[in-house]
């Protein structure tokens, strides 16, 4: 039987990090006059445009409403998730090389053309058929063909930031 070497662990009590909880979160900084610029108001109007999606589409009885779920509620997800990064000034506090405009304009032209296939989807879909949610599913479809100009918009805004920020 062998027998293991021992390695002896110093345990610093003395550490520069602070325990307290409140001295933790020091770096956030909540940025309520976000929420009052052309992005902060599509983000929000993007929001719920979203919400009132999900309302009228669920539960979904045919296959073009699954997709069309799934596609508001992947594209309500990254809009609550830009809106937190705006919010708490995460993409201000975090140094990391990343072209923060960009990627949400990215983010925003997949999501324009996802909410565009499922909108167009659900609504011819829904037309051809005589069920008793038709009216519902059919003014989600129209929701989410205006949810999808407020994607648009917020992408058309984020290439001009792009543009601009490239050529200074």
């Amino acid at each position: 039987m062998s027998r293991m070497s021992e390695t002896p662990i110093t345990i610093d009590h003395q550490s520069n990090h602070s325990r307290n909880d409140a001295a933790s979160l020091n770096w956030i900084q909540f940025n309520f006059d976000y929420f009052k610029t052309n992005d902060g108001i599509l983000k929000v109007i993007q929001m719920v445009l979203s919400i009132i999606c999900m309302a009228l589409a669920a539960p979904a009885f045919l296959n073009a409403t699954h997709f069309f779920l799934f596609a508001v509620v992947i594209t309500f997800i990254g809009v609550v998730l830009w809106s937190f990064a705006y919010f708490l000034g995460i993409k201000d506090v975090l140094s990391l090389p990343i072209n923060w405009t960009l990627s949400e304009f990215v983010n925003y032209v997949i999501a324009t053309m996802l909410l565009f296939l499922g909108s167009i989807i659900q609504l011819s879909s829904w037309l051809g058929v005589d069920l008793v949610y038709q009216a519902r599913n059919i003014a989600a479809a129209f929701v989410g063909i205006l949810d999808t100009i407020a994607f648009g918009l917020s992408a058309r805004m984020l290439y001009l930031q792009y543009k601009f920020d490239r050529s200074t």
